[in-house]
């Protein structure tokens, strides 16, 4: 089955953590762009005028943390796929976050090397 090419937004207060994650991100063959927020209300505005396949969202950041976040995509966007990727406890916050509507759930400590794989699949799975 031939792959869709995805755009992903990614949201993010640390420009570290952004540009690393755009670089890996880009070297991924299914992936066609990449875009970035650094809080959650550019996400919001951003939103308003693209519709991504995915989105990568951290929790702990200013404006608007990722969980109301999540919540508030999933009621306006509900097809777009949300992977929570955090430093966060997991074992707290992802039942919370999975509830929410979170399709995904990565620790960016332990679990970041997922992510590749993760982001293959979803472009499989989606219809061309």
């Amino acid at each position: 089955m031939p792959t869709k090419k995805i755009n992903i937004l990614l949201v993010d207060d640390s420009i570290t953590i952004l540009t690393r994650m755009k670089e890996i991100l880009s070297e991924i063959l299914c992936v066609n762009t990449v875009d970035i927020a650094t809080n959650g209300i550019e996400a919001l505005e951003f939103l308003s005028t693209q519709k991504p396949e995915l989105i990568l969202l951290d929790i702990n950041m200013p404006r608007k943390n990722g969980i109301e976040l999540l919540k508030e995509i999933k009621q306006l966007y509900p097809k777009i796929k949300i992977m929570m990727v955090t430093n966060q406890s997991v074992d707290y916050y992802k039942p919370i976050c999975m509830e929410l509507g979170a399709e995904f759930f990565i620790d960016k400590s332990t679990e970041f090397e997922l992510i590749p794989d993760i982001i293959e699949a979803i472009s499989k799975s989606l219809v061309i």
